[in-house]
């Protein structure tokens, strides 16, 4: 089904489906006092009022409720520190850096299956 969204200065956009328009909320191009319109339809709701868009301004497309963004950051500073450890001549801190490596790659994994999972919802 196609839906139309109107802005309050009359712009209108299209989408194909209501995934879409999701995306487009999340992405801030639909706001919370826009209309919604469901095929044809001449009578709008506010995009603020459907549920599945209120849900989804909470949820989003982010793994373990938005902490995504921490989880990648974490990881590229694990992996700075792992390399400086892989450069290092002694042994020890040889192991310690392929011991953060192989961590640090795990936790990777598991962001972003779980931002997989979460983006499919619809």
């Amino acid at each position: 089904m196609k839906y139309r969204v109107r802005n309050e200065v009359g712009e209108e956009l299209q989408f194909s489906s209501f995934r879409e328009v999701e995306r487009a909320w999340l992405l801030g191009l639909v706001e919370p006092t826009d209309l919604v319109f469901e095929g044809e339809g001449k009578v709008g709701r506010r995009a603020g009022a459907l549920p599945l868009l209120r849900a989804a301004r909470t949820t989003g497309e982010s793994a373990w409720r938005g902490a995504w963004f921490l989880w990648v950051v974490i990881g590229v500073a694990g992996a700075t520190i792992a390399l400086r450890l892989l450069a290092s001549p002694s042994p020890v801190a040889i192991i310690a850096g392929l011991v953060i490596t192989f961590a640090i790659s795990g936790l990777m994994v598991r962001v972003t299956i779980t931002a997989h999972r979460r983006s499919r919802r619809i």
